[in-house]
Formats: structure tokens, C-alpha cells, sequence
């Protein structure tokens, strides 16, 4: 168990200051404290580097390390730089990259959580294949491994390489995943890969920060009480014209941020339009999963009908330019929806956090419904940990809707046909506390695809 007070998680509304704030305690360290500042996308990286002139913040370069990104960033860290990069480089930190930062002094600074538990795609390099030929050789491949001899897994779904001598170059790559303990698989079908845990121990950083909000809902919290690490929970707030990072003892000020959100958000209440992510009953009860991606996937004819809404939203409720408008569905139908008057350039991944340039969005289109991957409700509940389905639908889509406007506390109008997504909203914004829905695996429950979470 880690101490609680070396990892300190930031948990506070969007557009209270935490970057502003982070940027202040980088500014007030002396010269030979070193930072790494991990940010979700490649132009927040600018961000850093002009905020923050005088610690001189670089950034992995492949051209500087022989082609590959985390050759420059190892250089970097023996060199004790200051350095800004991305959650995708940090995501394939290296037992080499993890050496050269121990004991190190490194003090992290993580911008929103990341993804610390993900699908383990075999065949990532095949780009020519479909996502299901890739699935279906993944199984098959599998198989192999296991009817062979190669691999076994341990009762909480750790992948072992049994057969000790040199895997086939095509696993070479596997192997050394599964001999550092970072594979796992699921119902004997998929892999699921995991952060390296000792990242997050003494001895690798000095100080870790994470910057987000209800991170008590996201996988890299789940991901930490899997591991048993243990952490302290700040938020920011302006006292004296200063962002001041204060312990979190009650959510006094989530409640004040809401009373000042909740009258700048108008949300669309029209039964026509949002018919369409309606609350069905059925014989085993009410079914809640509409504009969920299998709904998606099974209810192509549908699309007209949502863009004729989305079209029907911005046009005579909204009332404002292409240039004010901001829209989101599943990665894989954003093209089945876009139209000429529903523009590709104005689609908003469902996932995006951390940046500001929607920030003149002020007519939003949330045109889904968000559950949790069942294979990584099957990881975790080797552990007993339940994950809250609500709380996650509800946290990813605030964080959608805090990329727009509201940041600025400038009013935004959201079109949300989902009832269940509309309901949470409404709820959260009435603080009224919501039956969040813990999982429980049950015959009608959605299946997300991780394709779409990029």
C-alpha cells in the first residue's frame, strides 16, 4: 500500500483552475525540481511549453531518438529536463524509461486521467485488417498459444508464458508483456493490457498530481483500489485572486460550482425529438439502453431520423452558425450521421478532455449513451470492485460538455435524446442524488467497444 498523501488527485469541477493552478506551483519550484507534464493531445503540449517559458519544457522528438519518440524521452530524463508529452507516450513507458526514473525526483503532473486498463490489440500493425478479422485471429490465435503449451493464466486472469524457450518473432512482442506481469485475459477471448502498478509507487516519482473531476467514477480509480493504491483528494479553489489547492473534507464546493453552472444550461426538452432515446418497457422490465452502440449497430435506419433532429435542433431551437455548434455519436457511425448540414468538422470525440479550442461551442448534440466495457466489469470483480455505471456515463459526458461554453460560464443549449444521459444530467445539476446504477452484469446490458473511446 502506497503512502495516501504521495499520490494527490485534484478531483474538482472543470474550469475551476487547475491548470492555471498547476502551472503556478511548477512556476514556484525551485530550479532543480524537475517535472514531466502529461496532457491528453499533442496541442496541449504548446500550451505548456507558452505557459510556462522560464522552466523550458521539451517534448519527445522522434528525429532526436533515432526514430522513436521514447528513446528521446529517455535521453531526456537522464539529462533532467523539464519535459511535456502525452498520454499516449506515457502509456508505453518502457522497463528502461521506469529505471531511469527511479529515484529521479521526478515530480508527475498527469492532466486527466488515462487510460491505465485497455484492450490489447495482437494485430494493432495489420491495418488493413477490420477490427473483427482482427478480433477473430486474436481468438485464434490464443487458442494456439494455449492448446501448445505456450501460455496459461492464474486465477485472477494473469497471462503466464509457460514454454521457456524463445517464442515465434510474431510473439516476441507478447511475451515481453506477459513477463512483466501486464496482460491479462478475459473469458478466454481478450486481452486486457494494464499500466505498469510500480509507476505509481514510491521511488519512481517524488510527487504524483492528477487533474481531473469525479475521479471516483473513472477506471484509473478502479484501477488503483485493484493494485491497493492508496491517495489524497484536493480541489481548487480561488482565494485571495489565488488558485489554492485545499483538501477535500465535503463537496460544499461541487455544490456551489453547480449553483453557478445550472442557470447557463438550457436542456432541450422537446418529447418529439427525443423519442428517439426513450425508456422502453419490456417483459423483463425497462429497457435503458437506447443510442447505446448496439443500438447503433442494430438500428442503421434510424441514422436519417437522428440527423433530421440534429438538423431540427440547431436550426430552430439553438438558433446558431455551424461555427457555434459541437456534436458527438460513436466513433464508427460519425460518418453514417454527417450530412451536408451536419458537418464532420464540428464532431467532438466523445472522449476529448483537457483542451480548450471548443471552447466557443455554445449548441451541443450528445447523441449517445455510455456504459462500461463488460470485460472490464469481468477484471474487476475478481476483486469484488463494482463499478458504477451511471457515475461513468455521467462523468464522460460532463467532461464533453465542459469542452464547450460553459467553460468560460458563457450559456450552451445540449440536445440529449438519451433519456437515461438526460436524466443524469438533470439530476446532478438538481444535486439530487442519483440512483447511480452499480454493475451487475445482467442479460440486457449493452456492450461498449473500445474502438469508439478513441
Amino acid at each position: 500500500m502506497t503512502d495516501s498523501n504521495f499520490i494527490k488527485v485534484i478531483d474538482s469541477p472543470t474550469g475551476t483552475g487547475k491548470t492555471s493552478w498547476a502551472f503556478d506551483y511548477i512556476k514556484s519550484l525551485p530550479s532543480d525540481k524537475k517535472v514531466i507534464f502529461i496532457t491528453p493531445f499533442l496541442d496541449e503540449i504548446t500550451r505548456i511549453k507558452d505557459g510556462l517559458p522560464e522552466k523550458h519544457f521539451i517534448e519527445p522528438d522522434r528525429k532526436y531518438g533515432e526514430g522513436r519518440k521514447e528513446k528521446h524521452l529517455l535521453k531526456l530524463i537522464r539529462a533532467e529536463e523539464n519535459i511535456a508529452s502525452t498520454h499516449s507516450l506515457f502509456s508505453r513507458i518502457t522497463d528502461e524509461l521506469i529505471t531511469a526514473l527511479h529515484a529521479s525526483g521526478y515530480i508527475l503532473i498527469l492532466d486527466e486521467v488515462f487510460g491505465v486498463v485497455e484492450k490489447f490489440d495482437m494485430w494493432d500493425d495489420f491495418q488493413y485488417m477490420s477490427k473483427e478479422e482482427k478480433d477473430e485471429l486474436t481468438k485464434n490465435n490464443l487458442r494456439t498459444l494455449f492448446d501448445k503449451g505456450f501460455i496459461a493464466t492464474k486465477e485472477d486472469f494473469l497471462v503466464e508464458w509457460i514454454d521457456k524457450d524463445n517464442p515465434l518473432d510474431k510473439y516476441r512482442g507478447l511475451k515481453q508483456l506477459v513477463d512483466r506481469g501486464l496482460l491479462y485475459l478475459i473469458n478466454g477471448t481478450l486481452l486486457l493490457w494494464t499500466f505498469p502498478v510500480e509507476v505509481f509507487q514510491p521511488g519512481i516519482f517524488e510527487e504524483i498530481y492528477i487533474l481531473t473531476y469525479q475521479f471516483d467514477y473513472q477506471l484509473q480509480s478502479y484501477y488503483y483500489k485493484y493494485f491497493d493504491i492508496t491517495y489524497s483528494k484536493y480541489h481548487i479553489e480561488t482565494i485571495d485572486k489565488k488558485f489554492t489547492m485545499i483538501e477535500t473534507i465535503n463537496n460544499d464546493y461541487e455544490v456551489r460550482w453547480i449553483e453557478k453552472v445550472k442557470p447557463l444550461i438550457t436542456i432541450l426538452d422537446n418529447p418529439k425529438l427525443n423519442k428517439i432515446g426513450d425508456y422502453v418497457s419490456t417483459m423483463k422490465g425497462i429497457n435503458k439502453s437506447a443510442l447505446c452502440k448496439n443500438w447503433y449497430r442494430n438500428n442503421a435506419g434510424e441514422f436519417n431520423r437522428i440527423q433530421k433532429n440534429i438538423i431540427n435542433f440547431y436550426t430552430f431551437y439553438a438558433k446558431v452558425p455551424s461555427t457555434k455548434r459541437m456534436w458527438t455519436c460513436f466513433l464508427s457511425y460519425k460518418k453514417d450521421i454527417k450530412c451536408s448540414n451536419i458537418s464532420l468538422k464540428t464532431w467532438v470525440a466523445m472522449n476529448y478532455r483537457a483542451t480548450n479550442k471548443f471552447k466557443t461551442k455554445t449548441a451541443l448534440a450528445y447523441m449517445l449513451n455510455r456504459y462500461i466495457n463488460p470485460f472490464f466489469i469481468a477484471f474487476f470483480s475478481k476483486k469484488n470492485i463494482d463499478l458504477n455505471q451511471d457515475g461513468f456515463a455521467l462523468s464522460e459526458m460532463i467532461q464533453w460538455i465542459w469542452r464547450s461554453a460553459i467553460r468560460d460560464y458563457k450559456p450552451i443549449v445540449l440536445y440529449i435524446p438519451s433519456q437515461r444521459m438526460r436524466t443524469l444530467l438533470e439530476d446532478f445539476l438538481n444535486q439530487k442524488s442519483a440512483a447511480m446504477e452499480v454493475t451487475s452484469q445482467t442479460i440486457d446490458q449493452p456492450i461498449e467497444i473500445y474502438d469508439d473511446d478513441l
